[in-house]
């Protein structure tokens, strides 16, 4: 026994020096050294405890059980991510900084100081632990396996710990040269933009945690909140479990799926955007903070689809609606960089016969070269083509996107009239005012029609070729429509006593109007949508067909109407009579008055605002000679052939005609009383309607009148 005992003693002694040693190598710390702090003597307890459990537990110890695995794993991951923040990070490579830049900074201080913190704390573990496993060992008894175990496990820390050591001042160093350079990186600041930015940050990390987490496992209240974060994210990235996983060929096939939908133009196409973002910012996640498993090609590739999505017509009411400009300066520098090379590419399909070929080349025919000629000169800025300046306009974004898919040929008719610009933008541009007021945002085709007006051809190309080539355009042969944007037509000759107009001003409204009027004459006018007034004399005695006042158009002067060379008018439901008493003789020219919406209007049952209207068209005809008292038998008749009344609610006729000899009466008085001409057109009207509704509560159908 004392022999046995003896031999013990001295590989015991022999154990101890070799660890102290190995301890001594890398100067692991003694219990002495903490006597006086009580947190680490709770730590190093604690884990003595967690020790000893072990090994009352298990028979035969490992180093899965003993956890120096665990800690070396951790060691590893913080120097993984310390480098990932560090070598190779663009931010430390420029030289002049972007406000983002000063952001990214400003949290990367914090992340280096929690690194560091993360460092202390691993060094803690590990000393407490070597303590720990000291105390067992020289304190208690086991078995000859459990004490190899233990000196093994001893071995494994220390060596963990030299490594540390040995790294820790490297990384120290590292964290704090780091530091400092965002520290320079963000001394100059602009507040307002740094809370714009940092607003933003917030908003992606949220979005991150929700993908990475499913739910929000930290609120984001400071630059230290969002920095935790994203170390989180990039714990999150380095212990995925890549074995099972195929993110490239997850990203193929998503993108594929979504492209299909835009194509198919499912029903719920707005959902298709939650669903790229949703893609998007579960790659970005791994782009930005992972280990290159998901590179710039993998994110191109979703944001090709989000462009595909961005630039897909869509449908209202079986119409186009043109596509708007979605860049900004926010948005991240790689994902504008594809949309630009993707401008670039349908630019350079233009000369080679791209997919939309066929359609362009129907609607143009042989001109379709032309066409492409002139359209690379629009979509050009000073001569050469700026891609974010497409994406910024709309004009030039749907202009190219309308010859890069075949699409229903509308968008590319009618996109003249569906672009609507500043007019502040074209100062070169005369508006006649005050006579002529416009809103404040007009359609393109307004500003090219009056540059055209103005003999200002230049750039202007492609409009030109438009009018002259396209089918909608041809219309204008039988029709004129004023420019949209037009709300009001003032005083045009002059009433005014206080006018102030100089002779040039004068000679140009002159000439203005008269170009109006020229393109009037012989077809059917249509007032737009836009024009509230009109107050002057727009027509003179140019000879149309029809004319057709806009709904919405609120007064309109009737004192120029019988004295025009117009046929037929259409008087809208929204329109008002307005006369400054300025009466030309009626030339009879005018054969039909149609009102519209007729039971909407402010002459239904007004037999004073009717009568106000028709009397600029009713001729009064003396029969016979006035007796001595001064009484005269006199007739009362329209000028025109038919009135037209129609109505749009349900419970009346869907129309009225009074024929002209419907439209006439005799009377006897001294006085001149037109007004009993209007009162028996109203009772017309009134006694129809009553038919009308009469048969409908009878029959429970509509009968023709």
């Amino acid at each position: 026994m004392k022999l046995f005992n003896l031999l013990k003693r001295q590989k015991s002694k022999f154990i101890t020096k070799e660890l102290i040693s190995l301890s001594s190598l890398a100067q692991v710390p003694t219990l002495d050294y903490f006597k006086d702090n009580k947190q680490f003597l709770l730590l190093m307890n604690l884990k003595k405890q967690e020790y000893l459990e072990i090994l009352i537990k298990e028979k035969v110890l490992t180093s899965n059980e003993l956890k120096a695995k665990e800690l070396h794993n951790r060691l590893d991951l913080i120097h993984r991510l310390i480098e990932q923040n560090t070598l190779g990070d663009e931010l430390f490579e420029k030289v002049f900084f972007t406000e983002e830049d000063k952001v990214k900074a400003l949290i990367k201080i914090r992340k280096f100081a929690i690194y560091q913190e993360k460092i202390k704390e691993l060094e803690e573990e590990i000393v407490s632990r070597i303590i720990a496993l000291k105390e067992i060992l020289n304190r208690t008894f086991l078995n000859k396996r459990k004490r190899i175990s233990i000196i093994n496990e001893i071995n494994n820390l220390t060596n963990i710990f030299v490594i540390l050591m040995n790294q820790k001042e490297t990384l120290r160093l590292c964290l704090n040269n780091y530091g400092l350079k965002c520290f320079d990186i963000s001394k100059k600041r602009d507040n307002a933009q740094e809370q714009k930015l940092i607003i933003k940050r917030k908003e992606e990390l949220n979005a991150y945690q929700k993908i990475a987490f499913g739910q929000i496992i930290q609120e984001l209240n400071n630059l230290t909140d969002m920095a935790q974060v994203e170390i989180a994210l990039e714990e999150y990235v380095y212990n995925y479990n890549w074995e099972n996983s195929a993110l490239r060929d997850e990203i193929i096939y998503a993108c594929n799926n979504i492209e299909a939908d835009i194509d198919n133009q499912v029903k719920d196409f707005d959902s298709l955007l939650i669903k790229i973002i949703a893609l998007e910012n579960k790659y970005k996640i791994f782009y930005e903070f992972g280990k290159n498993i998901i590179n710039k090609e993998d994110l191109k590739r979703i944001y090709r689809v989000k462009f595909k999505y961005f630039t897909a017509w869509r449908y209202k009411d079986e119409s186009p609606i043109l596509i708007e400009p979605f860049v900004n300066e926010e948005m991240a520098k790689l994902e504008g960089e594809t949309y630009e090379e993707r401008i670039f590419e349908l630019i350079n399909a233009l000369s080679n016969n791209g997919s939309f070929f066929g359609t362009i080349k129907w609607a143009f025919g042989e001109n379709y070269f032309k066409v492409i000629r002139l359209l690379k000169m629009e979509l050009q800025t000073d001569g050469k083509y700026d891609p974010k300046a497409i994406l910024k306009n709309k004009y030039k974004l749907n202009l190219l996107i309308a010859f890069s898919y075949p699409v229903d040929t509308k968008i590319i008719k009618n996109i003249y009239k569906l672009i609507y610009v500043k007019r502040s933008d074209y100062p070169e541009v005369n508006f006649y005012e005050p006579e002529f007021t416009w809103q404040e945002d007009l359609p393109l085709e307004t500003i090219n029609e009056l540059k055209v007006m103005q003999n200002q051809k230049k750039d202007i190309g492609l409009y030109l070729f438009w009018k002259k080539y396209s089918h909608e355009y041809i219309l204008e042969e039988y029709a004129y429509y004023l420019p949209e944007g037009l709300n009001k037509i003032g005083n045009l000759m002059r009433f005014q006593s206080n006018d102030n107009r100089t002779s040039k001003h004068t000679i140009e409204i002159n000439k203005f109007v008269e170009t109006l009027r020229q393109n009037m004459a012989g077809k059917e006018v249509f007032l737009p949508k836009s024009l509230k007034n009109i107050i002057g004399d727009l027509f003179g005695e140019t000879d149309i067909p029809g004319l057709y006042l806009n709904e919405g158009l609120e007064y309109f002067n009737i004192d120029y109407l019988p004295k025009a060379n117009i046929k037929k008018i259409e008087i809208s439901s929204t329109a008002k009579p307005l006369s400054l008493h300025f009466h030309y003789q009626n030339n009879g020219k005018l054969k039909e008055i149609h009102f519209r919406g007729f039971d909407r209007s402010s002459l239904y049952n007004n037999i004073s605002q009717l009568g106000f209207f028709l009397n600029k068209f009713i001729k009064v005809t003396t029969l016979g000679t006035c007796d001595s008292e001064g009484k005269c038998k006199r007739l009362y008749e329209l000028t025109t052939n038919k009135l037209i009344f129609d109505f749009y609610n349900k419970d009346y006729p869907i129309g009225i005609v009074l024929q002209k000899d419907e439209c006439k009466r005799e009377y006897s008085s001294k006085l001149s009383d037109q007004y009993l001409l209007i009162e028996k057109i109203n009772d017309r009207i009134v006694e129809r309607v009553e038919r009308y509704q009469g048969k409908k509560r009878r029959k429970g159908k509509m009968p023709i009148i």
